[in-house]
């Protein structure tokens, strides 16, 4: 009798889970929101491949960061490369760390007070444009925006100015600081930052965040 060979069937894909489809969406988001060509927001639907293709290593938080070349944000296959890898990035923002928040305080005073306010309220009239045509420091307390970013977009803009961010020839006064303050003291002035919001902002942050969440 002959003896019949079972074989199973091929493998279906699975599909990307929740937190990666979220993580793509946001990415083309933000690619789209900026201003992208079309093939830089197509590169961006590339999940799990992305890695590879781009010889990248999102669990150090901050790498791409540090090695973006185009701290202006006009290269679009640049900003592609920026929104792809921050997707990607763990968070350490922690405004519940008693030590982070007292270094973040800290480097606050140092580095950000003299332009965003000591009590985080930002320049006066902030959202009137200057005589150069740039806008003055926003507050980073509730009254302000920042909580409207998620955690790793924060990290960014701290590191590298709105430039990629921000529509192509935009301007500030807002420098880049990933040459002075190292991916901690970033995170640590993110975690003061955060832990002098009410409960309520805290919260509506914490969801906006969680969409980037691993």
């Amino acid at each position: 009798m002959a003896r019949h060979e079972h074989r199973s069937a091929p493998p279906v894909p699975a599909r990307p889970g929740l937190h990666a489809r979220r993580r793509r969406a946001l990415a083309l988001g933000l690619a789209l929101a900026a201003g992208l060509g079309a093939a830089a927001v197509v590169a961006l639907e590339v999940d799990g491949p992305l890695r590879q293709l781009l010889g990248l290593d999102y669990r150090a938080a901050g790498h791409v960061v540090r090695r973006f070349a185009d701290a202006s944000g006009s290269d679009a296959e640049a900003r592609a490369t920026l929104y792809a890898a921050l997707a990607e990035m763990p968070s350490e923002l922690d405004p519940d760390d008693p030590r982070k928040v007292r270094e973040g305080a800290a480097i606050y005073a140092d580095a950000c007070a003299a332009c965003h306010g000591a009590d985080l309220s930002g320049a006066e009239d902030w959202r009137t444009r200057l005589p150069s045509g740039r806008l003055p420091a926003p507050p980073h307390d509730a009254t302000g925006h920042s909580w409207h970013h998620p955690d790793q977009h924060l990290f960014a803009l701290t590191a590298l100015g709105p430039g990629p961010f921000a529509p192509p020839g935009y301007e500030s006064d807002m420098p880049a600081f990933r040459d002075r303050l190292s991916d901690d003291q970033i995170w640590a002035v993110l975690s003061f930052i955060k832990s002098r919001w009410p409960a309520d902002i805290r919260a509506a942050h914490d969801r906006i965040s969680a969409g980037m969440a691993r």
